[in-house]
Formats: C-alpha cells, sequence, structure tokens
C-alpha cells in the first residue's frame, strides 16, 4: 500500500509539473506573439516610414529579437512577483537564453555576412565568400574569452556549458555597449534637460541673423549678374577672334577666365556661408522656442525632474570613480540601500521584505520600460543618419543584433538592481559567470564614456555658440 501511494504521488507530481510547464507555455506563447506585433508596428511604422523593405526575413529576425528581449524582462518581473511556478520559470528563463543567443551569435551573423556579398550575382562565389566571413567572425567570437575572465575563479567544468560560454562572450560587446551608452546619457540627460544650458537667445539676435542671411544672398544674386555678363563678353571675345593666333587668343582670353574662375570661387565660398547662417538661424529658432517652453507649466515640471536625473547622473559617476580607485565591486542592490537609509533615517517599523518586493517590480519595471525606450531611440537615429548611405537589410540586421546584445547584457547586469533573494534565476542559470568581472568592466568603460563625452559636448557647445553668434 505505502509504495503504491509513493507511486501515485510521484506521478501526481510529475503530471502536476507537465501541466506547469504546459499552461506556462501557453501564456509565454500568447505574450511572446504580443511582443512580436509590438516590434513589427515599430518596424513598420517607425523605423520605414518612407520605403518598404522588401526582405520579410530580415523584418521577421528583427521582430523575433524584440519579442525574445521583451519576454526575458518578463521573466525577471514574474521572479519578483512570484509569477507560474518555480520549475516553469527556470525551465523557460533557458530556453530563451538559448533562443536569443541563437539568433545574435548564428542566425543574424551569417545572414548579414551572406547579405554583405550583395555585390556578387553567382551564387557559388557568394557562399564562399559568406563562409570566409562567418567563419572569420566566429574566431573573434571564440577567441574573445582569452582575453576577458569571463568565468568565475570558482567554477566547476560541469557548470561551463554552452549557454555560459554564448552569453559570457555576448556579455562583453553587450556591457561595453551598454556603458558607452550610460555614459553618455549621464552627460547628456543634464544638458538636455536643464535650463540653465539653454542659450539666452533675443529677437534682435534673429533680426540681425536675418538682415545678414538677406545681404549675403542679395551679394551672391549680384555676383552671379557679373559672372554671366563677363561668360557672354567671353563668347563675344571667342567669335570676334577666332580667326586670330593661338598665342593671341590664349593672351586674349586667358584674363577672362582667370577671372571668371575666381568669381565662380568667390560664389561657391559666399554660398557656404549662407548655408551656414540658414542652419544658424533654424538653431536660433530651436533655442528661441526651447526659451518659451521652458517657461511653461511642463517646461518648470521637466526642469525639476532635470535636476533630479541629473543629480542621479552625477552620483552614479563619482560612484564608478570610488569603484575604480578602491576596486570595490557594491553587494548591496539599489532598492536595499534605499530602504535601509529610509528606515534609520525616519526610524520606521517596516517590514523590509514586503516593501523589497513592491519597490523591486516598480524599480525593475521602469529599467526596463525606460531602456527598451532609449535603445530604441539610439536605434531611430542610427537608422535615420545611415540608411541611405547603406544597404537597409545591412542596417537592421545591425540594429536587430545590437538589439539582442545589448538587452543580453542589461539581464546580465540588472542582477545588481535586484534584492538577493530575486537573484537566483540569473545566478543559478549563469552560475559559472564572474559577475564582478561585468561590473569592473562596465564601470571602466562607463567612467572613458563620460569623460568623452564631456570634452565631445563642450566642444559642439563652443561650435554652436560660434554659428549663434556669427562670428
Amino acid at each position: 500500500m505505502d509504495n503504491s501511494a509513493s507511486y501515485n504521488y510521484e506521478s501526481l507530481d510529475i503530471k502536476t509539473s507537465i501541466f506547469s510547464l504546459l499552461y506556462s507555455g501557453i501564456l509565454l506563447l500568447i505574450l511572446f506573439v504580443v511582443y512580436y506585433i509590438i516590434g513589427h508596428l515599430f518596424f513598420e511604422n517607425k523605423l520605414y516610414t518612407d520605403y518598404e523593405v522588401k526582405n520579410n526575413f530580415v523584418r521577421m529576425l528583427f521582430s523575433l529579437v524584440f519579442a525574445g528581449s521583451c519576454s526575458l524582462f518578463e521573466l525577471v518581473i514574474f521572479e519578483i512577483t512570484d509569477i507560474l511556478s518555480l520549475s516553469a520559470r527556470r525551465f523557460y528563463w533557458k530556453l530563451f537564453i538559448y533562443f536569443m543567443l541563437a539568433l545574435v551569435s548564428i542566425i543574424i551573423p551569417f545572414y548579414q555576412s551572406y547579405s554583405l556579398c550583395s555585390f556578387t550575382k553567382i551564387h557559388h562565389i557568394r557562399l564562399i565568400i559568406t563562409n570566409i566571413l562567418y567563419i572569420l567572425y566566429l574566431l573573434i567570437f571564440w577567441k574573445i574569452s582569452v582575453y576577458f575572465p569571463i568565468y568565475s575563479k570558482y567554477a566547476q567544468l560541469e557548470d561551463i556549458n554552452t549557454l555560459t560560454e554564448g552569453i559570457g562572450r555576448v556579455g562583453i560587446f553587450g556591457v561595453t555597449f551598454m556603458a558607452i551608452l550610460s555614459g553618455f546619457g549621464a552627460v547628456n540627460s543634464p544638458y538636455t534637460a536643464l535650463s540653465i544650458f539653454i542659450k539666452p537667445i533675443t529677437k534682435n539676435d534673429i533680426n540681425v541673423a536675418e538682415r545678414k542671411y538677406q545681404k549675403t544672398m542679395e551679394n551672391i544674386l549680384m555676383k552671379k549678374k557679373r559672372l554671366l555678363k563677363l561668360k557672354e563678353k567671353y563668347m563675344e571675345s571667342e567669335q570676334q577672334y577666332q580667326k586670330q593666333s593661338l598665342t593671341q587668343l590664349f593672351n586674349i582670353f586667358k584674363p577672362k577666365t582667370n577671372e571668371i574662375s575666381k568669381l565662380s570661387e568667390e560664389i561657391q565660398e559666399l554660398e557656404l556661408f549662407n548655408r551656414q547662417l540658414f542652419q544658424a538661424i533654424d538653431e536660433l529658432y530651436i533655442e528661441k522656442d526651447k526659451i518659451a517652453f521652458s517657461k511653461t507649466l511642463q517646461g518648470k515640471y521637466n526642469n525639476i525632474l532635470g535636476y533630479f536625473f541629473s543629480g542621479y547622473c552625477l552620483y552614479k559617476i563619482v560612484t564608478t570613480v570610488i569603484n575604480i580607485l578602491f576596486n570595490r565591486i557594491g553587494e548591496t542592490d539599489p532598492i536595499t540601500s534605499g530602504l535601509d537609509i529610509v528606515i534609520q533615517y525616519f526610524q520606521l517599523n517596516i517590514d523590509v521584505n514586503v516593501w523589497s518586493k513592491q519597490l523591486s517590480f516598480i524599480f525593475i519595471g521602469v529599467l526596463i520600460l525606460v531602456s527598451i525606450r532609449s535603445l530604441l531611440i539610439q536605434i531611430m537615429t542610427i537608422f535615420q543618419n545611415y540608411s541611405k548611405a547603406l544597404s537597409p537589410d545591412n542596417i537592421v540586421l545591425f540594429l536587430a543584433w545590437f538589439m539582442g546584445t545589448y538587452f543580453l547584457s542589461f539581464v546580465l547586469m540588472m542582477r545588481m538592481n535586484l534584492p538577493p533573494q530575486y537573484r537566483t534565476i540569473i545566478t543559478d542559470v549563469l552560475k559559472s559567470i564572474e559577475f564582478d568581472f561585468y561590473q569592473r568592466w562596465f564601470d571602466v568603460i562607463f567612467l572613458i564614456s563620460a569623460l568623452l563625452s564631456i570634452i565631445f559636448l563642450y566642444m559642439v557647445d563652443q561650435l554652436q555658440k560660434q554659428k549663434l553668434l556669427l562670428d
């Protein structure tokens, strides 16, 4: 009887586990389809508004990467809120990471190599060049682990598998991208958000610029008329002296041709200067609109938010410098640290575990939404700047690879933003990864990016001032 009961309980556990996996799979599949549709709509309505992409496979890859990235973030949220069973979360967490690694490490790079070889129409030559490019990529991808300590010194040989091999290498690229964008954002956010950085522009400045533009236009028209008359005289002289010797013709026409070429150069210089004036006037109107907006209620609200985010960015830069100087790795997540400060300061009697769960859910949700939004804005900027210069297929494939690499690494780095009780899903699956290395690497690249961004924005600001003041 006991053996039979034991057998029944085991059968029941197996059936429950299978049912849980099926139920969780159906739910995640429905959500995956929703994310796929959102990614497809963003692709169609934001990236390609002026013309159509003919390659449906490229569209599909972009939407699949977007859906897979959102599904990974969704599983982190499910871990915090304890939605789905523990075994189901672990199973589908691994499944989606394998899915994303296959896209980012194998499928997209191979198709990118194939797309880059479109210059040749001979099929077998195209395949040979594609394979050569792909093999070179695989060599770089595989050998990169030699130069970076991606595995923990405590990692066991059985803990290192295809999943950790892949995400460890992808993480180097992704964390570098994250640090560069974060460093620039930490400097650029205060510069664009705070009203103190708005240049003081008056109506008189715009009037002076417009008068100068009008005067330059009149000067160009006057010189063009003079050039036209010179060309007419040159043609008349050519007809009149066509019976002269070559030496005589050279002596007659040389001063006139020199004058024509000199006048043409002056017109080109004036037209270039006028284009710069037009851009300066446009920037003056933009700055004027910024001043008007900063005086509205929404503008004042944005300015207050700007001070808040500026303080956070400054705090981030300072803590990064301290981490690098003292070789420090943060062990406490921002939620727990913030709660400890609030409890000690206000002498509150609250349940830290309950509040850390709620605040972690809000914090990670906001972090994910902001990251997705900022990355999609970066993608749109890259696309708008380079879509006409390069093949659309190559651009979209690069953006899909960039997005997948970025979000895989974001999940890797998000571990430090979670309280210890919610880190287990990442730590257990990727326990052979050296998380501290990625944190240090992020800090170093972040600081370099922030310093270079300060220099870059200062130079841009000086150039804009010269334009706006019409020096």
